[in-house]
Protein backbone atom coordinates (compact mmCIF):
# COMPACT_ATOMS: atom_id res chain seq x y z
CA UNK A 1 0.00 0.00 0.00
CA UNK A 2 3.06 2.27 0.15
CA UNK A 3 2.39 3.67 3.62
CA UNK A 4 5.55 5.26 5.01
CA UNK A 5 6.51 4.87 8.65
CA UNK A 6 9.36 5.89 10.92
CA UNK A 7 10.67 4.21 14.04
CA UNK A 8 13.22 5.14 16.69
CA UNK A 9 15.37 2.23 17.85
CA UNK A 10 18.07 3.04 20.40
CA UNK A 11 20.23 5.71 18.69
CA UNK A 12 18.86 4.93 15.21
CA UNK A 13 16.00 6.33 13.16
CA UNK A 14 14.50 3.82 10.72
CA UNK A 15 12.42 4.82 7.69
CA UNK A 16 10.39 2.09 6.00
CA UNK A 17 7.60 1.52 3.49
CA UNK A 18 4.80 -0.99 3.96
CA UNK A 19 4.38 -3.33 0.99
CA UNK A 20 0.97 -5.03 0.77
CA UNK A 21 -0.71 -6.81 -2.13
CA UNK A 22 -3.74 -9.06 -2.15
CA UNK A 23 -6.21 -10.53 -4.59
CA UNK A 24 -9.60 -12.23 -4.42
CA UNK A 25 -10.29 -15.86 -5.27
CA UNK A 26 -13.57 -17.65 -5.63
CA UNK A 27 -14.11 -20.77 -3.62
CA UNK A 28 -15.05 -22.00 -0.23
CA UNK A 29 -18.64 -22.81 0.61
CA UNK A 30 -21.32 -22.31 -1.98
CA UNK A 31 -24.96 -21.38 -1.66
CA UNK A 32 -27.24 -22.31 -4.54
CA UNK A 33 -24.16 -22.92 -6.67
CA UNK A 34 -22.67 -19.48 -6.00
CA UNK A 35 -19.21 -19.52 -4.41
CA UNK A 36 -18.13 -16.71 -2.15
CA UNK A 37 -14.88 -14.89 -2.85
CA UNK A 38 -12.19 -14.46 -0.23
CA UNK A 39 -9.05 -12.37 0.00
CA UNK A 40 -5.60 -13.87 -0.36
CA UNK A 41 -2.56 -11.89 0.82
CA UNK A 42 0.32 -12.05 -1.66
CA UNK A 43 2.73 -9.67 0.09
CA UNK A 44 2.78 -8.09 3.54
CA UNK A 45 6.12 -6.74 4.73
CA UNK A 46 8.06 -3.59 5.51
CA UNK A 47 10.92 -2.50 3.26
CA UNK A 48 13.51 -0.50 5.18
CA UNK A 49 14.63 2.49 3.12
CA UNK A 50 17.00 4.29 5.45
CA UNK A 51 18.70 3.86 8.81
CA UNK A 52 20.54 6.81 10.30
CA UNK A 53 21.72 8.03 13.69
CA UNK A 54 21.00 11.21 15.64
CA UNK A 55 23.85 12.98 13.80
CA UNK A 56 22.37 12.11 10.39
CA UNK A 57 24.99 9.48 9.51
CA UNK A 58 23.51 6.82 7.20
CA UNK A 59 24.03 3.07 7.66
CA UNK A 60 23.31 1.45 4.27
CA UNK A 61 24.89 -1.83 5.38
CA UNK A 62 22.30 -2.14 8.15
CA UNK A 63 19.52 -1.44 5.65
CA UNK A 64 20.73 -4.29 3.43
CA UNK A 65 21.05 -6.69 6.39
CA UNK A 66 17.60 -5.91 7.80
CA UNK A 67 15.91 -6.28 4.40
CA UNK A 68 17.80 -9.53 3.70
CA UNK A 69 16.71 -10.90 7.08
CA UNK A 70 13.10 -9.91 6.38
CA UNK A 71 13.15 -11.64 2.96
CA UNK A 72 14.45 -14.87 4.49
CA UNK A 73 11.89 -14.89 7.29
CA UNK A 74 8.87 -13.57 5.38
CA UNK A 75 5.94 -15.99 5.59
Amino acid sequence: DGERCELDYKVFRIEAVHRYKCHEERGGDSYCGMCESYGVVDEDYFEVRRIFDEDGKDYPGYVAKVNEYARKHHN
